[in-house]
């Protein structure tokens, strides 16, 4: 079950990722992903996961909060499913076939026939967070069985192949929560990630037949507006993570009370504010190791902590090594 780690903007260069795609029968014919992001000594940070197993294959991407309009064409040799959801707070994103052509904003998913020898274009927004599986028409009918009834007849014509798109612009705050949970999978060991992206891929997938089969989903996520000024909270911390935060000022921030911010951060980045910021200054601790010689109380200081000693508790807590590991790896 192979599953690999890559930058987004130069995936294409490895040749895992075109092998695994020439398993799925896919050619990238245009990949252009101008995806801006800090290089951890001379590299670029991992930013893209492809997972695949016989019968699918996942594309998940947790980019930077700076991102740049992306455009990817692909085209197939055998008819297939994709089904993608993602978190785009600034403009849109496109996916064109021929004269059909369907819009993505804010959080919601899409259903897409891509026919055997058609292109399809992807273009606009690049999204902060993404999902995509793509798998055989018969896999997935397979998989739905006597469920294929309970899909709306939108969706149920995408996988017949009598239209190429369908889009569901409400879903569920199971799926939110899975799209949101990126950044914690693009951060695991590698001993077990191709356990933990499978695991992705399913919780994805029935997320997402959940938010498609209900024409309002029970629990539902914050609208685009409201998960824009929610991203503007997490652009905010990762901009300054020393920085301590007051709860009003970054309610101020997301035109929210604390309450509902706190609920609507945790639900759309799968962890509440305090650990957000906490794993956002951790990140930074490790960059500034891996590429300076500063002292671990500079560091310390640097991302937040008063001294060394509280600094190494909180990084061993985090990563589960100390400080000095990280520079070792230099």
């Amino acid at each position: 079950m192979p599953c690999h780690l890559y930058s987004i903007r130069d995936a294409p260069k490895h040749e895992t990722f075109r092998a695994q795609l020439r398993e799925l029968g896919m050619d990238i014919v245009r990949w252009e992903a101008p995806i801006s992001g800090e290089s951890v000594a001379g590299s670029v940070p991992p930013d893209f996961l492809v997972y695949s197993n016989r019968d699918l294959v996942m594309f998940a991407m947790c980019s930077t909060p700076h991102t740049e309009a992306a455009q990817i064409d692909t085209r197939v040799r055998e008819d297939r499913i994709s089904i993608r959801a993602g978190l785009i707070t600034r403009g849109d994103r496109t996916y064109q076939s021929g004269r059909d052509r369907i819009a993505m904003k804010g959080i919601d998913v899409a259903l897409i026939y891509q026919e055997k020898g058609k292109l399809i274009r992807g273009s606009g927004a690049a999204p902060e967070r993404s999902i995509s599986l793509v798998l055989k028409p018969s896999v997935l009918k397979a998989r739905l069985g006597d469920r294929f009834s309970q899909l709306p007849p939108q969706a149920g014509d995408v996988i017949l192949g009598r239209r190429p798109f369908h889009r569901e612009g409400r879903v569920s705050a199971k799926l939110m929560s899975v799209v949101s949970s990126l950044d914690e999978l693009l951060r695991l060991p590698p001993a077990f990630l191709d356990i933990h992206a499978e695991a992705t891929a399913t919780a994805f997938l029935a997320a997402a037949l959940d938010t498609l089969s209900a024409s309002t989903p029970t629990s539902t996520g914050p609208t685009a507006a409201e998960a824009a000024r929610i991203e503007n909270v997490r652009s905010l911390i990762e901009e300054n993570p020393a920085r301590h935060y007051d709860i009003e000022d970054l309610g101020r921030t997301a035109a929210m009370n604390r309450t509902k911010l706190r609920a609507a951060f945790k639900l759309v980045y799968g962890m509440t504010l305090s650990d957000y910021q906490t794993a956002s200054r951790m990140r930074l601790a490790e960059r500034r190791l891996r590429s300076t010689d500063l002292s671990l109380e500079s560091v310390a200081h640097e991302v937040g902590y008063a001294n060394a000693a509280s600094f190494v508790v909180a990084y061993k807590a985090f990563f589960g090594s100390t400080p000095g590991r990280a520079r070792r790896k230099r």
